[in-house]
């Protein structure tokens, strides 16, 4: 049987037809690799480090100091029960709801966000908002928190949770909940060295060169940050007067701690100086409240594993 040929017209007519089904299949594959790179970025949004890329992106960080200080947190006010496991913790954001509605996108994310985390909102209130906007990129983070605390030492002050970094994979965890050491270390490297050097990028030199695990960060990290920055480091004697002789030098001191006062099972802190009593002040990267107020070191001595003290 013989095919019938196509008049002038026809025939570009039907090339058109053609033309326009190719074009509608071409776009109908576009959309579908579209969707499929979707749902395979939907499927991997546990990843820790796009999960830090992609929280860090929406940081309000840049906010002027003024803005901080007018705009104090009132959130962190709440008083939260002690608590050693999930319901405790479960309970004590349910309080926080009352004053931070960010408090309701945990409870409604509880199944999803990793324990870790869910201890930091159920232990310390100022962790609220960083904890709900890993469960909800959108929600408004609103703590906000001084760059330095005391006026009298060239010390920045930074939170291991800030937004800016705290989302970043360290260790077991993340900077927020596993990023003490790496966090103190920042802060005493800025003031000492005048640079602005940032959690992250001592997370990133302790990963690297393999100072931390799932158990944290290791002690041999401070020698070998100190090598790296070409200061000095001196381990000092669990001593009040020791410390605080140092710290009369205009030499920081990082001390590493038990359970007690400060925390549940270990914790990394910077000294900065002391009052003219004595009392030290410390910058907590893990607790405004707590870096807001002076400490006698008599009080915590027995909680002390190691001080380190450092010097250019």
């Amino acid at each position: 049987m013989s095919r019938k040929k196509l008049s002038g017209k026809a025939y570009k007519k039907r090339r058109r037809q053609i033309m326009r089904n190719r074009l509608f299949l071409i776009i109908i594959i576009v959309v579908m690799v579209l969707l499929a790179v979707n749902l395979f970025s939907l499927g991997n949004g546990d990843d820790s480090e796009d999960r830090f890329t992609r929280l860090i992106g929406t940081s309000d960080y840049d906010r002027t100091e003024d803005e901080k200080n007018n705009n104090r947190n009132t959130d962190i006010d709440v008083e939260y029960s002690e608590a050693t496991d999930v319901e405790g913790w479960k309970a004590n954001i349910e309080k926080a709801e009352k004053t931070n509605e960010n408090a309701s996108v945990i409870l409604e994310n509880f199944e999803k966000i990793p324990e870790e985390l869910l201890k930091m909102a159920g232990t310390n209130p100022q962790t609220i908002d960083f904890v709900a906007k890993y469960a909800d990129i959108s929600i408004k983070y609103k703590f906000n928190y001084p760059s330095k605390i005391y006026k009298d030492v060239d010390y920045p002050y930074y939170i291991q949770w800030d937004q800016k970094w705290g989302y970043k994979e360290y260790g077991s965890g993340v900077i927020g909940s596993a990023g003490c050491a790496p966090t103190s270390l920042a802060m005493m490297l800025s003031g000492l060295t005048g640079y602005n050097i940032t959690p992250d990028e001592i997370a990133d030199i302790s990963i690297n060169n393999g100072h931390v695990g799932d158990y944290g960060t290791g002690w041999d990290l401070y020698p070998f940050i100190a090598r790296e920055y070409n200061l000095d480091i001196k381990e000092l004697q669990i001593d009040k007067e020791a410390l605080l002789a140092e710290l009369d030098k205009g030499n920081p001191v990082i001390i590493s701690v038990g359970p007690g006062t400060f925390t549940t099972i270990s914790h990394v802190m910077l000294i900065v100086g002391h009052d003219d009593n004595g009392n030290l002040k410390i910058y907590d990267p893990n607790n405004l409240k707590n870096s807001e107020q002076t400490w006698n070191f008599d009080d915590f001595k027995e909680e002390v594993k190691k001080m380190w003290a450092f010097s250019e």
